[in-house]
């Protein structure tokens, strides 16, 4: 005979098996999913697709290592007449400097990224671009004259100060340039601080193999272009093309990005690995005719004729979509060519660059 209290067990019973085979049914389709959608996640090889699961945690950690960097350089400089047929060989006699028939000052800046790759024991370490901090010391600058056969110095630029620095660095100290290649476009920077318990967040990734990407390897690409922290993604292109690791990318990236780093992920989140520095967005030059002062120095009644001397600058188009990495690789090599260098200085980075 059955009781209400039995007709109620029964049909919760039958209500709880429901349930777990639901769940089950779920959970496996949920794996099933997870396994079509990403058939090879598990295979060693650098993701090609987006992340499947949440990553902004380890992004936000590794933008506190991923630095804006600033370079300034102040220039005297010199203009020559024609007439004194000042020579390339000349520059370098203190009473050359005398004939100037015009002196004035000059200054460049650049600013640019660099991502924190030791801070330990009071020293800190950097891993940036060349040409961000490549200022020479001097620039020289020639008459136009076909019709002689050696060529006479019109100008005459000497580099007479010079800093590299990060804002938010402690004691804000000049930044030293520990080594450099400017033909492969690597610099590593240094700084001692007397604060040697004051610990700066270091870049904690390994670094990866660039001649492992793909086409269609998924990268993030972090950076401060044009002064700004900003994160974006790009998808691999023409890997190793210069069988050196090189290869580019699809991220739209402006003036300033140069440094930034690049990451892809191995195997999925959050499994991230460096796997090279962004160098330079391609660009076309042409050249324009500018007035003699900037519109910051004066300004300029457009109703007026200009009467003032004119000279010829050049405008940068950047193309965007289309960036050049420096590789793993070249970083390696940089490194192992420049490790006692670095040693001597007291910078001991192969706990970046060899594990």
């Amino acid at each position: 005979m059955l009781t209400l209290k039995s007709i109620c067990w029964k049909k919760y019973h039958n209500h709880l098996w429901l349930f777990v085979f639901v769940c089950v049914l779920l959970f496996s389709c949920s794996r099933r999913t997870l396994q079509m959608v990403y058939p090879t996640l598990n295979d060693g090889k650098y993701d090609s697709e987006f992340p499947y699961r949440a990553c902004s945690d380890q992004l936000l950690v590794i933008s506190q290592s991923v630095k804006k960097l600033n370079t300034y350089a102040d220039y005297s400089m010199y203009y020559f007449s024609e007439n004194h047929k000042v020579k390339r060989s000349d520059i370098h006699k203190t009473e050359i400097l005398q004939k100037a028939i015009q002196v004035s000052r000059s200054n460049e800046s650049l600013s640019g990224t660099a991502t924190v790759i030791q801070s330990d024991d009071g020293h800190v370490a950097l891993l940036t671009c060349a040409h961000i901090v490549n200022f020479p010391d001097t620039i020289v600058s020639y008459f136009e004259n076909k019709e002689q056969s050696e060529k006479y110095v019109y100008s005459l630029a000497i580099k007479t100060s010079y800093i590299i620095f990060v804002r938010d660095f402690p004691e804000r100290a000049n930044l030293e340039i520990l080594a450099m290649d400017t033909e492969e476009d690597i610099a590593i920077l240094g700084q001692k601080i007397q604060q040697k318990d004051r610990k700066i967040p270091v870049f904690s990734y390994p670094l990866g193999h660039s001649k492992s990407l793909e086409w269609g390897s998924f990268v993030y690409v972090m950076g401060y272009p044009m002064g700004y922290p900003m994160i974006t993604k790009g998808i691999v292109s023409n890997p190793d093309y210069d069988n050196k690791g090189s290869f580019l990318i699809d991220a739209i990236l402006n003036t300033g990005f140069s440094g930034g780093v690049v990451m892809a992920i191995k195997d999925g989140v959050p499994n991230f690995e460096l796997v090279g520095l962004g160098r330079s967005v391609s660009a076309t030059h042409e050249y324009f005719l500018k007035p003699a002062h900037q519109r910051h120095e004066i300004v300029y009644n457009p109703y007026l004729p200009y009467e003032e001397e004119i000279f010829v600058g050049i405008r940068r188009d950047i193309n965007y979509g289309i960036t050049h990495v420096i590789s793993t690789e070249k970083l390696k090599r940089f490194y192992q060519q420049n490790k006692k260098q670095l040693y001597e200085k007291g910078f001991d980075l192969s706990g970046f660059f060899e594990h």
